[in-house]
């Protein structure tokens, strides 16, 4: 929390603000160059005056062109079902974080995050999700099946290899790609707005989970619930294959040509590659 102070202000805020002298001051804190913090400072400068004369040509608040634009929408549908999944895949409900708690998942969720730092630009944010999901869903089953066992300490043995195979496979990807696909589907002059809106569906559905926790676990009991977060896995593997989209690499323009195209028409294309690859 200390640290926050330390961190240089925003530099494209300092220049909505019209602090320019503030602006370069942080570029080059960033930066640690003043010839680049001045070549930044002038490209941020053009994309301001580019969406400025983008948003003269628009009707509507900032939020009405978020949803009301189907390049916007797209990206905010998109942005939202990766912050969906990061509750619902089982990370964020009370048994499971009791027990990830207990068995040291932040030092677990560090270490095997690690390889995101690399995979995410080398191996792509789908891939990634279309990797894990798969994996979450046997291992929360695993978990599951563990509570069924009568022997108490072999019960604890499946239920805890359960779980550090969960986390294994949850850091490197819904972990933090939600976060980066957020960051990066909007485009510029709504991606504050948009990102916010991401962050607040996230942080919605976590509440959601802790308020009806118990009458789930009431109603299924532990390996119950654990099942139950299973499903959920299962059931977002499949939405992320036919509507999520790749970014990595993508430009601003290849972007704005990925999210402008229709949901549907990319769920289509996919349930034809799908087909493809089963008659072969």
């Amino acid at each position: 929390m200390a640290q926050v102070y330390t961190c240089p202000e925003s530099p494209r805020w300092l220049m909505l603000k019209s602090r320019y002298k503030d602006a370069f001051q942080s570029l080059a804190d960033l930066r640690g160059s003043d010839i680049q913090a001045a070549r930044d400072l002038y490209y941020i400068h053009v994309l301001l005056r580019q969406e400025d004369l983008i948003a003269e040509q628009r009707n509507g608040s900032a939020i009405v062109r978020l949803f009301s634009t189907r390049r916007n929408r797209n990206a905010a549908i998109r942005s939202f079902i990766v912050m969906f999944a990061q509750q619902f895949c089982g990370a964020g409900s009370s048994p499971t974080r009791a027990l990830l708690a207990s068995w040291g998942f932040g030092m677990l969720n560090f270490l095997f995050a690690l390889p995101a730092i690399k995979a995410i630009d080398s191996f792509g944010r789908r891939k990634l999700l279309l990797w894990t999901f798969p994996l979450m869903t046997r291992f929360l089953c695993v978990t599951a099946g563990g509570f069924y066992i009568t022997d108490g300490t072999a019960r604890l043995a499946v239920v805890a290899v359960g779980i550090y195979l969960y986390v294994i496979a949850y850091s490197p990807g819904e972990g933090p790609v939600p976060f980066v696909y957020s960051a990066e589907a909007f485009p510029l002059a709504s991606r504050y707005l948009g990102m916010s809106w991401a962050v607040f569906i996230c942080w919605f559905f976590n509440s959601v989970i802790g308020l009806t926790l118990p009458s789930v676990l009431t109603a299924f009991g532990p390996q119950g619930t654990f099942f139950w977060y299973a499903s959920w896995n299962a059931v977002l593997f499949v939405i992320i294959y036919f509507f999520l989209p790749e970014t990595r690499s993508l430009t601003l323009e290849e972007l704005d040509r990925v999210f402008e195209v229709p949901m549907w028409t990319h769920a289509n294309m996919k349930l034809q590659q799908l087909v493809k690859v089963a008659r072969w």
